[in-house]
């Protein structure tokens, strides 16, 4: 497909003119530097347009628009993160925008923009790979907290496609010590799982990677071509959980305006993959436990069920055969979930690998930031193997990113190593390898600047609660939406 316009800046974003010549700016490839996440709206309202640039620009996101389908793609780009698509477009159907970029930017993510009398185009827009749907007239806060959470999927997922994670296999093989026989099996596994179709369960500490095993599981299935969609349980409200699994119907209660689909549908041909299922209150694990053994979906508010072809893939932080003894989950939950299990290891039994995955993790962050290669001193590199890591892989790229801020030299030093003192859970905390070590020096407060203070708050916060936003921002004292904006001001990569 191909697509001539002109590029004209005005107050602050991007919109195509008819009459220039044809912009002639070529696609940046990844040699070229960081990726800058940006949005593109594509409206042919122009109300709809000035308040949606209103709302991105006071939440501080790069931005384009469009008021057709043509210029609109003309605007996507390796830089795209988040394109904000109205289905129906005087040029082309929201349909075939959608289908071009799942083919040529697989990792933008859609929010589809759709009237409150299109809700069943807007779900088969969601079937087909779209992030979410937003009804016109839409609410400003909400709308930011799905651009916000669609931004944070671009990343993984781009951070996926460029082997970027620590999980993934940009750490080479053959350089590895012993321990990287716990990785080959682990890849030779996910390769024998992928190959099948049932129900998966992943366990492991927090920040061991358990979400980027699950989209990998996917993305090297029969599935591969349908949805992957990921439910938190931990930070769903405990009253809005049922309605974000199965849907609701209009006034099914109080705030139900319009018929809404559950995640579990919009997943139909697709996984659909529950992250941190230990807790999902015990009231709420019997209509678990009918989806996994019907495959039916109820809508809150329904009279009739809708069948579904989903593959489940869970995964938890916590011991499930604890909570089960503890009455806090179902045994026959349980054993319906544990059909293929995954048990992933912990950094600390990973020491072999550590040094290439921290290299790994310091060339994806000086790449993101833009900044020149730096490298690890022989006493820093000491330090971080002494240390315990609780957080796993996830504290490694925290302290790692932090490091690489701070260092005053191309060289990180150990003091510019700055851990965590967070508390983690019983899990971790049991096991003797944990005892504090002297690298363990905490986060000091005087000469540094409110600004990093403020980041070190949050880090440490996102640190403790296993990378919880939800959890987080109740912690700190403020909005789910606000630790978004911080995060994004603050260039917190998590």
């Amino acid at each position: 497909m191909a697509f001539n316009a002109t590029i004209q800046h005005q107050s602050g974003h991007t919109r195509r003119g008819s009459d220039s010549p044809a912009d002639s700016r070529s696609q940046p490839s990844p040699e070229h530097g960081p990726k800058v996440g940006s949005i593109v709206a594509i409206d042919d309202d122009p109300l709809t347009l000035r308040l949606l640039s209103a709302h991105l620009s006071k939440a501080g996101y790069d931005h384009k628009t469009a008021d057709n389908g043509t210029d609109g793609l003309e605007l996507v780009d390796d830089s795209t993160a988040v394109v904000v698509l109205d289905l129906r477009l005087p040029d082309l159907s929201g349909f075939q925008i959608l289908q071009y970029l799942k083919e040529h930017h697989v990792n933008v993510q859609v929010i589809v923009l759709t009237g409150s009398d299109q809700v069943k185009d807007a779900v088969e827009a969601m079937r087909a790979g779209a992030f979410q749907f937003v009804t016109k007239p839409f609410d400003p806060d909400q709308f930011l907290v799905f651009i916000d959470k669609a931004f944070n999927s671009w990343k993984v997922a781009d951070e996926n496609t460029n082997l970027k994670s620590a999980h993934s296999q940009s750490v080479p093989v053959r350089e590895m010590e012993s321990t990287a026989d716990v990785h080959v099996r682990l890849m030779q596994q996910v390769d024998q799982i992928a190959s099948l179709d049932s129900t998966v369960f992943i366990g492991g500490e927090t920040g061991t990677g358990k979400s980027t095993i699950a989209r990998m599981i996917h993305q090297r299935s029969k599935r591969s071509a349908g949805p992957f969609v990921t439910v938190n349980c931990a930070s769903l409200p405990r009253d809005l959980i049922q309605s974000e699994l199965f849907g609701h119907t209009k006034g099914s209660f109080t705030g139900a305006v319009t018929d809404r689909i559950g995640h579990a549908e919009v997943a139909d041909g697709g996984t659909l993959f529950l992250d941190e299922i230990g807790d999902l209150p015990i009231d709420l694990q019997p209509k678990l436990l009918t989806f996994l053994q019907e495959r039916t979906v109820r809508r809150l508010g329904a009279s009739e069920s809708n069948k579904v072809d989903v593959r489940l893939v869970a995964a938890t932080h916590h011991d499930l055969a604890a909570l089960c003894r503890q009455g806090l989950f179902r045994q026959d939950l349980y054993f319906r979930l544990l059909v293929l299990n995954l048990e992933l290891p912990a950094l600390r039994h990973r020491t072999g690998e550590l040094p290439n995955i921290a290299n790994s993790i310091i060339e994806a962050v000086c790449e993101r930031q833009g900044i020149s290669r730096k490298t690890i001193s022989s006493r820093a590199m000491e330090m971080l193997e002494q240390h315990a890591w609780p957080g796993n892989i996830r504290e490694l790229e925290n302290v790692l990113e932090r490091a690489t801020a701070f260092a005053k030299s191309d060289a990180i030093e150990p003091q510019d190593l700055l851990f965590s003192n967070a508390v983690f859970d019983q899990r971790t905390l049991t096991e003797s390898s944990l005892e504090p070590t002297p690298a363990a020096i905490g986060f000091q407060l005087a000469g540094k600047t409110l600004e990093e203070i403020e980041r070190a708050a949050i880090i440490e916060t996102l640190d403790m609660l296993g990378g919880n936003k939800a959890k987080s921002a109740r912690t700190l004292g403020i909005s789910e939406k606000s630790i978004y904006n911080k995060m994004k001001r603050l260039k917190i990569e998590y």
